[in-house]
């Protein structure tokens, strides 16, 4: 690869918010986890011992289902998930599908959340579309829902814990206008078209891009689900079909982390 390639790497991290209810922190399994397995000592506990004793004497769990476990990012957003939950006498169970193509595992994993019956839901939506009418379901049964990292579609959510991530990949089409010149040929590999942080920060780029850099061209927009070795094998085709591409834009640590290699 030519030195005068040139790539810029965005992978916005979302914030998982406080989840008050009862019981111990579970692991993905649903067992009890290692009491101060994800504390870190340094970090000032999420509630008062009198909120964790009053949230654990009602009996609350929360499930929480993310978008997969492949990524360093999940592993993250389960340990503070589990913090909270040990923090503030709560019970989660943390899930999600091999990977984040896996549309209809997710699905079957909120309808088996839902038959639980549990006290709230928290989602990181794969497909936005497909999970309304279990969402609706959650909805119909006054089961709150909680959107971490990428939101649904509707007012159903109560609440929605993430990125700006229009403004981040904003920042992230400067800082790519500004390591090529302000001008010439550029890509996105996205992770998918159909959860909210796929689509945010596709059109966030896209639109920084359009507004501010008449002289940078976007050449190409591919999605490769979030998967390491797909999402290279798609840069290295747009790099072969654009030789004179001087950057790409990679959407989610899936996308970009392979990139950094070349």
């Amino acid at each position: 690869m030519k030195s005068s390639k040139i790539f810029t790497i965005l992978s916005a991290l979302a914030v998982v918010t406080m989840l008050l209810s009862s019981g111990t922190a579970y692991s993905q399994s649903g067992t009890p986890a290692a009491t101060g397995a994800a504390t870190q000592a340094a970090e000032p506990p999420y509630c008062t011992p009198d909120m964790a004793m009053a949230n654990q004497a009602k009996g609350w769990y929360i499930p929480m289902i993310s978008k997969g476990f492949q990524h360093q990012f999940w592993q993250v957003v389960k340990q503070g998930a589990f913090k909270a939950a040990q923090d503030c006498g709560v019970g989660v169970d943390f899930t999600g599908p091999a990977t984040e193509s896996q549309v209809d595992v997710q699905l079957t994993m909120i309808q088996t959340a839902l038959n639980r019956n549990p006290s709230a839901i928290a989602l990181a939506a794969l497909d936005t579309k497909a999970a309304l009418p279990l969402l609706q379901q959650a909805q119909k049964n006054k089961i709150p829902v909680i959107a971490f990292d990428s939101g649904v579609e509707g007012d159903i959510p109560v609440t929605t814990a993430s990125t700006d991530n229009v403004k981040a990949a904003g920042v992230a089409a400067d800082k790519m206008a500004e390591l090529i010149g302000g001008s010439g040929e550029i890509a996105l590999v996205v992770h998918d078209q159909t959860s909210q942080t796929g689509i945010t920060r596709r059109d966030g780029f896209v639109a920084e891009i359009k507004a501010k850099y008449p002289n940078i061209t976007i050449v190409d927009i591919q999605y490769g689900a979030g998967d390491q070795l797909k999402s290279a094998d798609i840069a290295k085709a747009i790099i072969q079909a654009h030789p004179n591409l001087k950057g790409i834009f990679g959407a989610n640590e899936g996308s970009a982390d392979r990139l950094r290699l070349w």
